[in-house]
């Protein structure tokens, strides 16, 4: 019998015994706490977020975009107060310790998600699908079924699991998903979105109490529309170039320039060598950024490694613009799917 099947074997009586001798948040045992509690060093030891904003990235178009994409998702199908109340969080900046609270909440994944759910007594992972299905939430038939304040819980590696709720699809192909969750100790809540790929293990669940989504939660496919041509010449990069160790593009005017660094950082330049924005990738040993044929801008360490992404894979065709107001912008040719914060200079 796998770890899987022996947990759906487990009775809710079995589970709520062994939940008696429970540390309130990720974890059943507090023995056993430092390797069984689902936080996390990196990142990538839990998840593997395409892209993410919490409190120290607020104030970026991205993150701003992101947030009203995911309210308005939430307000389509009648869950803007769950979703209010995890944005609540992460403008908050509440940081992940399980032994402090916020709100009469554990600062964890679990009793974040409580708070979201507005579960008083603050269930952990082990109570939650599939260790115990219905008391607090059910299992949704597939991601699929995923609406804006559902959560995903992840099932492997004993019952303490790592729960994060589900604020609104990235895709209308469902292939990538944005989460609100708390994930390690020492940091912020956090909006991360995810390819579906990466979830694993994950699978989808609903609180108990709350209401069935009013409409389905997919946005609408836009109509198809004629490949827009890249434009040539100065100030662009299109799809498919790269910028190697010491190599620049400038706008037209001559006035920025965007920097390939051989210490690996990609840095925007104004004329006279003000940096004026950056990928924070110096000591990365990243070597090569390319404008990818998928609209993703990405700076790749030796051996293909990516250390820095614009989080724009699915836009086909998209390029990089340095604009002459001092602006980086990546362009569709109908939408602009990213820009920094220093145009206008």
């Amino acid at each position: 019998m796998n770890s899987f099947t022996w947990y759906r074997a487990l009775t809710s009586a079995t589970l709520l015994s062994l939940a008696s001798l429970a540390s309130m948040g990720c974890a059943l045992s507090p023995e056993t706490d430092t390797e069984a509690e689902e936080t996390f060093s990196s990142e990538s030891e839990a998840i593997s977020p395409n892209w993410k904003c919490d409190v120290g990235q607020l104030g970026t178009a991205r993150c701003q975009a992101t947030i009203a994409d995911i309210r308005n998702q939430a307000a389509a199908v009648g869950r803007d107060g769950i979703l209010e109340r995890g944005i609540g969080w992460l403008e908050a900046g509440v940081i992940y310790n399980r032994s402090g609270s916020f709100q009469g909440y554990r600062r964890d994944c679990s009793g974040f998600v409580s708070m979201a759910w507005e579960y008083k007594d603050s269930p952990y992972t082990g109570l939650l699908p599939p260790f115990v299905n219905g008391t607090y939430a059910v299992e949704l038939g597939s991601l699929d079924d995923l609406a804006p304040g559902d959560a995903v819980n992840k099932t492997f590696r004993n019952p303490y699991g790592h729960v994060m709720l589900f604020a609104g699809w990235a895709a209308a192909d469902h292939s990538q998903l944005y989460f609100l969750h708390h994930y390690s100790t020492g940091k912020p809540v956090a909006l991360v979105q995810i390819a579906r790929a990466a979830l694993g293990d994950f699978i989808a669940i609903r609180s108990s109490k709350a209401a069935a989504p009013t409409a389905a939660t997919a946005p609408t496919p836009e109509t198809p529309v004629t490949p827009v041509t890249p434009p040539s010449g100065c100030g662009v990069m299109v799809p498919n170039q790269a910028l190697g160790a010491d190599q620049s593009v400038s706008s037209c005017d001559g006035r920025f320039s965007l920097v390939q660094q051989s210490d690996g950082n990609l840095v925007l330049y104004q004329a006279g060598g003000k940096a004026l924005w950056s990928t924070q990738t110096n000591g990365s040993a990243g070597e090569v950024t390319v404008m990818q044929e998928d609209g993703n801008l990405v700076v790749y360490a030796p051996g293909g490694k990516p250390v820095w992404s614009s989080g724009t894979s699915g836009h086909p065709g998209a390029w990089l613009v340095i604009r002459d107001d001092g602006a980086l912008v990546i362009d569709t040719g109908t939408e602009l799917i990213w820009w920094n914060l220093t145009g206008g200079l």
